[in-house]
């Protein structure tokens, strides 16, 4: 049995919104700038990526959406308790097999 988790890996998608709702709760539009950002440019995302992505983490527990906005996507989204504890594990595994290889 797998020590870091049950669930299927993250998909790119659903592990850069993560990462990019770690430290600060954000909206769709500020979360697909942020994403352009800690991937210097490499990945984008358009903003209906972004909300079908942020349903199905809400969906699944993973984020909450902590305020309503003008439209019925959008709004103020954070991660839950059960979002950080899954992103740490997902990240802990990354690094586990990013170790099997010797980039010397």
């Amino acid at each position: 049995m797998n020590e870091y988790h049950l669930d299927p890996p993250f998909s790119i998608t659903e592990l850069l919104t993560l990462l990019s709702l770690k430290n600060l709760p954000q909206n769709g539009y500020r979360l697909e700038r942020n994403v352009l950002n800690i991937t210097l440019g490499y990945h984008h995302f358009g903003r209906a990526t972004v909300y079908k992505t942020l349903k199905r983490l809400q969906h699944q527990g993973y984020v909450a959406r902590l305020e309503g906005g003008l439209y019925s996507n959008s709004g103020i989204y954070d991660l839950t308790q059960k979002g950080e504890l899954r992103l740490k594990n997902e990240i802990r595994l990354l690094r586990q097999l990013v170790s099997v290889y010797d980039y010397h």
